[in-house]
């Protein structure tokens, strides 16, 4: 089975997020791929024109890491 998760923060309020189980290690791929896709494009499109106003937003953005997978097992 694997979890997709990313990481958040820096230092002390760093925390890990699971997005989701899955038992279909191609689906979890595709997803974490396509999150980590996602991201870079939401930190293209709020860090260049919009910096001012959105500034917040940017700073959450940034502290978010790119998506992985752990494999765990069950018994």
């Amino acid at each position: 089975m694997y979890i997709v998760k990313y990481s958040i923060g820096s230092y002390d309020d760093w925390r890990e997020v699971d997005l989701f189980v899955t038992k279909y290690g191609e689906f979890a791929l595709e997803y974490a791929a396509k999150f980590n896709t996602m991201i870079e494009k939401w930190k293209d499109f709020y860090g260049n024109d919009y910096a001012d106003h959105f500034n917040g937003r940017m700073n959450y953005l940034n502290s978010i890491d790119k998506a992985y997978i752990q494999t765990i097992q069950t018994r």
